[in-house]
């Protein structure tokens, strides 16, 4: 006859592996998914409003400094004077238009999303239109 023994160990999670499987099952959990509140919503419109051109114009200005960069090692380092003045001019229209094209594109933003900010702002300020 043979001796069959069973044996179990058990082991509690302390406590920072509790908190951490917590946090876990707290991210899936349907009821502990956090609401948007009003002011976290404007937060939200406000940074879609703002962040697309503030984007742009740096990956713009990061451009035109390139190109009026390569402009003037055109002049300097190859001594080709008549091009590298185009371009380097090329990269100086660049960077006005860049200030422009940004006031351009955060305008338009903000005639598109406008009316749904002012609205929230208003309804959480309590304001009413007299």
């Amino acid at each position: 006859m043979k001796n069959e023994e069973f044996n179990y160990v058990y082991t509690a999670p302390n406590e920072d592996e509790r908190r951490e499987i917590e946090e876990i099952r707290s991210q899936y959990d349907p009821k502990q998914i956090p609401i948007e509140t009003g002011l976290e919503k404007l937060r939200r419109l406000n940074r879609f409003v703002n962040a697309p051109p503030r984007i742009l114009a740096i990956v713009l200005g990061i451009a035109a400094t390139l190109v009026f960069g390569f402009g003037i090692t055109l002049i300097l380092e190859w001594s080709k004077l008549i091009w590298g003045s185009v371009i380097g001019s090329g990269g100086i229209a660049l960077m006005v238009a860049n200030v422009f094209i940004y006031r351009v594109f955060l305008a338009a933003r903000k005639k598109k999303f406008g009316a749904e900010i002012l609205s929230l702002s208003k309804e959480l300020l309590h304001e009413t239109d007299k």
